[in-house]
């Protein structure tokens, strides 16, 4: 399938590529926040959800979102992408607000913190200690665990030390994530340049989040995990053009083969980043939607 024309003429409006490692850590979260701008259009507004507030969960800065109505939710502990470099609870606010809203469900996005300052396996630490205070909780009706990206990368991580601790986890939502940290699968190749991540700085992006740690730790690259039976139902959302396709849809078959409940799709006209978009890409909003209600019929199964 072809590029859709929308995210063409946004890919249009990108600066010129620039190495990853010529750039200081603060343009990196400067230019982020200018790319969201751009992704978003102009008057964007976050969907209105039933309340928005603040909390402090031992210490994480986290942002619960509530839906209209509901007195026992059922609760996303989500965490957002950046390449565990950028972003935080301001990036991810739309996103955030537009699963609460068509999935109907609490969302608690996580301010996690981030590398290089905070390399592997601190970020990881912030979302388990998250993702456990949610689970003792009686107010909500069940705990999943999310994120885009990195933030993707941090979910199934965080999937897979719930398995090992008993604790439940009623869905992990993985939208195109980050599983692979050798960068081989033929995506890498297909998608190098041009299509709004590029790989030489998907490279680097591996480098400030490992750090010195061994690169097939499954916590730190999930796709080094060997057995995936007993893992939380998933919901797996892949892009077209996303040098990261590939082991996304890759970890989506291997969850199936074990046994665990999947709903996987690939946006074909898509690139990495559309779960943002939905302001400015139809296919994005619709896709945003249809990932909302797949969640949502994970959890009423």
């Amino acid at each position: 399938m072809a590029l859709d024309p929308q995210v063409q003429a946004q890919l249009a409006l990108l600066p010129a590529h620039v190495d990853a490692r010529s750039i200081p850590i603060a343009e990196h979260r400067s230019g982020y926040e200018q790319l969201l701008e751009l992704r978003r259009g102009a008057g964007w507004k976050p969907e209105p959800v039933g309340s928005s507030v603040d909390v402090d969960v031992l210490g994480v800065p986290c942002r619960l979102h509530r839906p209209e109505g509901l007195r026992t939710p059922h609760l996303l502990v989500y965490l957002h992408g950046g390449g565990w470099i950028v972003g935080g609870l301001e990036s991810h606010e739309g996103v955030a607000r537009s699963l609460c809203r068509r999935a109907g469900i609490a969302v608690l996005a996580v301010d996690y913190r981030l590398a290089p300052e905070h390399p592997f396996p601190e970020p990881l630490e912030d979302c388990l200690t998250v993702a456990r205070w949610a689970g003792e909780q009686k107010e909500f009706a069940s705990v999943s665990v999310g994120g885009d990206s990195a933030g993707g990368n941090l979910a199934a991580a965080v999937a897979l030390v719930f398995r090992a601790e008993g604790r439940p986890l009623a869905a992990q939502l993985l939208v195109y994530p980050v599983l692979d940290a050798t960068g081989s699968p033929p995506s890498y190749a297909e998608n190098a340049k041009g299509m709004g991540l590029e790989a030489v700085d998907m490279h680097w992006y591996w480098e400030q989040y490992a750090g010195r740690h061994p690169m097939d730790d499954p916590l730190l690259s999930p796709s080094a995990v060997e057995e995936l039976a007993e893992l939380a139902p998933a919901v797996v959302a892949t892009a077209g053009y996303d040098v990261l396709r590939d082991e996304g849809n890759r970890y989506a078959e291997r969850l199936r083969e074990a046994g665990v409940p999947v709903w996987a799709k690939q946006y074909d006209g898509m690139v990495h980043g559309f779960f943002g978009q939905g302001s400015t890409v139809a296919a994005a909003d619709a896709a945003m939607t249809e990932i909302a209600l797949a969640l949502k019929g994970l959890l009423l199964t």
